[in-house]
């Protein structure tokens, strides 16, 4: 009981220490705090007389004194100087600088200010304005009026009376910048200590709560204690033993076996360490500590690892660290692991069980079959064949992952939920593993990392360079300048080429020198420049040469292979590409707005034609990554469009006649031609961006219920924060009807992502075998191999081809074709066995393992189809599809050429399709005497057959099937296109009966254009 006091007092004891250093930590950040606090209040209250008498100005002012000087045909020069500032202070336009010769100084902005003191809310804006906005810009350009001569109060009261406060103010407004500048600083470092002292004082609430805990724990040792002590004072000692009566019978101490009771004693000094070690490691503050670092450690390699990828790259990242986490913990499988990535790429559809169901795809009845090897889901099989209705029912759904997972799968965890998801909906692969990253390493990881351009600066060291990868849409050059600004200091820039070098030379002494930062653009179009960089940044690092503390080298470039590896290890790496999703895409224009833009103009139209032209800019952004259903050329629209169309705007409402209101059509050109559209070269892209500046831009938007697309009103704010705080509201997927596209090409662009993010995944696997349990690569190349010679069909005989051939009439232009598509059929089979056997004898080590072979056994691996097997045959998705695809076209060529001319024939599995179609011309134009080849056309009938049903070929022409639509469905009954149906991406057209006729015009079908009364 002494040593459990002991014990406790102990670990109390740590406690209270580690309490009090918490404690004093927090004393000393409320002593830092108050220094601070008061420094700031005494600097604050230096200006304030000069504040207080410029507002007592002000209050002099009436709006009667402003309606008289807008009235005065030739007001005295010092108002004009006045108003020129003022329109300074609100950042409105002023006229481009002319010299006044006659008064050594520039022609002023009357007109400008003329528009300004005609507002009804002047004196208030004047009374209200944000001192704390006001930055050394605005500031510098004021410094020239300030040093006029005739520029002061008196001056000013002789010329304009009661105005002349006016002057006052644009003084006092100055003063204060230079007073609130070395404010700034300490409000911020206020700021740091109040968030400082605030963590404290948790730290200190919850150690003090856990030292009471931890005191009661000793008290109650203690009297447990004192009351052992009272009961021994009862008890009787002899010969060193205690008994509690003496008549007891005891054995007498020679009886007793003294080897026992040492070793008893050694195993209960050994239970108690190891109990007392096991409570004290649930209770130890430094166990929590290692925990702590481990999570910081980790969530800090993320951020950084995320800023400097691409957006298709940082979610791969941040998952595939997930599950190599998860593998060290063991609480997922390699094999699973595996079947995530592959799925069952590799698996031959005609080796499998038959799909249950045609609206089954095969992808995802190989998926399911390569998912029933593992533990969780044996019977999967089983089950969808058994209950495909259900199965149906929960496929359908918008959100498969959210809903109840039939046959009892609900229960799983979300990695063996991700497995189902992926098996079965691709395009839902990505939103149920942010469930499985949230779950595993915490919902931080799950969210995107937003870009802070000022942390990057403070990371970085004048010989630590700062690169930003570019893509499509992305320029830094606009926030690098920002920054620049907001911290004082200046950039140049210059854009690399040919030629260049010697610019950007003369441009990095002299930045190196004076202390400024460069901006070296495009730099993969220079890339022997980039080289000579690195060699002059290692020579000032071993100290050959010295540079300026503020001197800061920013690069961008595109990614290329050539870009000096060196260069990037030694740089701060970012991305800047355009923001993913309606709120991240408005979320990012208005966190860029400053307050002044929006307070730009008191025109109501101003602020709801801002909010459509950030969700014009948005959509068109958004579009790109549907690739060619967003539009048919990848257009690089960035954020000097949006500024360009603003300025447009706010340029439009300066000018504008209230009577006449808002010319849209002018308005709709600017946007949809000019800004936007001068990007834009495709007819039918320019189509489409007009539809939504006609839509989108007319006297509809300012009606109260107007939307964009269900859900997406113009909302208006006043403040920049406010519009900030309800686009954070949104959800941050959006419907892709939002963007005027079908539900499908949503799912086909979340598909090819997942597609393109598992083969970025298997690319970068590692190649050595070992290490990672389960099958080595080895093993399991080795395996498929063995497979796939057993099923890879026997060479043709050439003889024997060339009799079959003859009978059948070898002159036939089908014919032909059919000889030519066997030849190359021959070429594909024999690359393949010869791959599939030496592959085999390498991997046994008879011979040795060639690039080629060992190219092949990772493809083979990995699911994928081996480069040289790729170049004589076809693209296909897997290896599983592709060898499906070898054994089927095989089997049409040998049932034409052994069994006779099929009524059908798959026009996919030709080598050359065209090939195919140009002899069955030849073969009509030699059935019909006189017809010339030239005057031969090509028709097409869609039938309302399908395969199965065609027994017999046509009397001219051919049957073909397995076309497939790709955006559209068909209509069975009336033989024409239609809306695909949700989540079919692609409708197998019916048996297509093509036919050629002779000396017949081709009817031109037009589209879209055309109104129903010209067809």
């Amino acid at each position: 009981v002494l040593e459990d006091v002991m014990e406790a007092s102990e670990v109390a004891n740590k406690i209270k220490e580690e309490a009090l250093v918490v404690k004093d930590r927090a004393e000393n950040l409320v002593g830092l705090i108050s220094v601070d606090q008061k420094e700031a209040e005494s600097k604050l209250m230096a200006a304030k007389p000069a504040l207080d008498a410029a507002e007592a100005a002000l209050l002099t002012i009436k709006a009667a004194d402003i309606a008289t000087v807008r009235k005065l045909g030739k007001p005295p020069y010092l108002i004009l100087l006045i108003m020129d500032a003022v329109l300074i202070y609100f950042k409105r336009k002023l006229e481009p600088v002319k010299p006044d010769p006659e008064r050594n100084f520039l022609v002023p902005s009357w007109s400008e200010s003329l528009k300004v003191m005609a507002e009804a809310n002047f004196l208030k804006r004047l009374q209200d304005y944000p001192k704390d906005t006001i930055n050394a810009e605005i500031v510098d350009l004021l410094t020239p009026y300030f040093s006029y001569p005739i520029y002061t109060f008196e001056a000013a009261k002789t010329a304009c009376g009661n105005v002349a406060g006016l002057i006052s103010w644009t003084l006092a407004m100055a003063s204060f910048f230079d007073v609130n500048r070395e404010v700034l600083p300490l409000k911020a470092n206020l700021a740091i200590q109040q968030a400082k002292l605030s963590r404290a004082e948790e730290e200190l609430g919850a150690a003090m709560e856990l030292l009471r805990t931890k005191e009661e724990e000793v008290r109650g040792c203690q009297e447990q204690y004192e009351e052992a002590m009272t009961f021994k004072q009862h008890r009787i000692k002899i010969k060193g033993r205690e008994y509690d009566d003496i008549t007891d019978e005891k054995p007498t101490p020679n009886e007793e076996n003294v080897d026992e009771d040492h070793d008893g004693l050694e195993d209960l000094e050994e239970t108690a360490e190891s109990v007392s070690i096991t409570e004290c490691d649930e209770e130890m503050p430094s166990k929590k500590r290692i925990v702590n670092i481990i999570d910081y450690l980790t969530y800090e390699i993320f951020k950084y690892k995320s800023r400097g990828l691409y957006e298709e790259h940082k979610y791969m990242f941040v998952l595939l660290m997930c599950l190599r986490i998860d593998l060290e913990r063991e609480t997922i499988t390699h094999e699973e692991f595996q079947n995530f990535i592959k799925g069952g790429a590799a698996l031959d559809l005609n080796a499998c069980p038959a799909k249950p169901a045609k609206w089954i795809t095969d992808s995802t009845w190989l998926n399911l079959v390569a998912l029933s090897k593992l533990r969780h889901f044996q019977y999967i099989v089983q089950q969808v064949t058994g209950n495909d209705r259900q199965w149906k029912i929960w496929f359908d759904k918008d959100a498969p992952e959210e809903s109840v997972i039939p046959d009892g799968y609900n229960s799983l965890d979300t990695f063996r939920k991700l497995l189902m998801i992926r098996a079965w909906c691709p395009d839902r692969t990505v939103t149920q593993s942010r469930k499985y990253i949230s779950n595993s390493l915490g919902q931080k990881f799950a969210e995107p990392v937003i870009l802070n351009m000022e942390t990057l600066f403070y990371e970085s060291r004048p010989l630590t360079p700062i690169i930003c990868f570019l893509s499509i849409g992305s320029d830094p050059t606009p926030y690098i300048e920002q920054l620049a600004r907001r911290l004082e200091l200046k950039v140049r820039s210059i854009s690399m080429g040919q030629g260049q070098e010697v610019h950007a030379r003369k441009l990095m002494t002299l930045a190196m020198s004076e202390g400024f930062w460069a901006l070296l653009q495009n730099c993969h179009l220079s890339l022997d420049y980039m080289n000579e960089v690195l060699v002059q940044f290692l020579e000032l690092e071993k100290g050959i040469g010295s540079t300026h503390p503020d001197f800061r080298l920013w690069i961008t470039t595109e990614v290329h292979e050539s870009f000096p590896i060196s260069l990037l290890q030694i740089c701060i790496k970012f991305t800047n590409e355009p923001p993913s999703g309606i709120r991240a895409g408005l979320m990012r224009t208005y966190t860029s707005m400053n307050q002044d833009l929006l307070d730009y103009s008191d025109a109501w139209q101003y602020i709801p034609l801002v909010y459509a032209i950030s969700f014009l800019h948005t959509v068109v952004q958004e579009r790109r990554k549907f690739g060619p259903l967003g539009w048919n050329i990848p257009y690089e629209f960035n954020s000097a469009d949006w500024l360009s169309s603003v300025l447009f705007v706010q340029n439009h409402l300066d000018d504008l006649d209230p009577k006449r209101g808002i010319n849209w059509q002018t308005l709709r050109y600017m946007l949809g031609e000019v800004h936007y559209g001068g990007r834009v070269t495709d007819d039918f892209d320019k189509r489409l961006l007009n539809t939504f500046c006609k839509v989108w831009f007319s006297e509809l938007i300012f009606v109260e219920d107007f939307m964009f697309y269900k859900g997406y009103k113009i909302v208006k704010y006043k403040s920049v924060t406010d519009y900030i705080a309800h686009i954070d509201g949104f959800a941050p997927t959006d419907p892709p009807q939002a963007y005027g596209l079908h539900s499908n090409a949503d799912i086909t662009y979340q598909t090819n992502t997942t597609i393109a993010m598992f083969d970025y995944m298997l690319a970068i696997q590692p190649k050595e075998s070992g290490g990672t349990g389960g099958e080595s690569r080895e093993s399991v190349v080795q395996r498929l191999a063995k497979e796939m010679l057993t099923k890879l069909p026997n060479n043709y005989d050439p003889f024997e081809v060339k009799d079959r051939l003859k009978i059948m009439g070898q002159l036939n232009p089908l014919n032909i074709f059919l000889r030519q598509e066997i030849d190359r059929m021959q070429k594909v089979i024999t690359i393949v066995r010869s791959t599939l056997r030496d592959l085999l004898l390498a991997i046994e080590g008879t011979i040795i393992m060639s690039e080629a072979l060992g190219d092949a056994l990772d493809m083979i691996y990995d699911a994928k189809v081996p480069s040289i097997w790729l170049r004589p045959s076809w693209v296909a998705s897997t290896l599983g599809f592709w060898f499906t695809e070898l054994i089927e076209r095989d089997n049409q060529f040998r049932t034409w050429c052994f069994t006779g001319r099929p009524a059908c024939f798959w026009m996919a599995g030709f080598f050359n399709p065209q090939g195919f179609l140009t002899a069955m011309k030849q073969e009509v134009a030699r059935a019909h005497k006189g017809w010339a080849l030239d005057n031969v056309k090509l028709f097409n009938e869609v039938t309302k057959l399908n395969r199965e049903e065609i027994l017999q070929g046509p009397v001219e022409g051919v049957f073909v099937y397995g076309l497939f639509l790709d955006g559209a469905g068909w209509d069975k009954k009336h033989s024409r296109l239609a809306e695909s149906i949700n989540k079919v991406l692609y409708t197998l057209v019916p048996v297509v009966h093509i036919y050629a006729l002779y000396n017949v015009e081709i009817k031109t079908t037009t589209l879209y254009v055309v109104s129903p009364k010209q067809h």
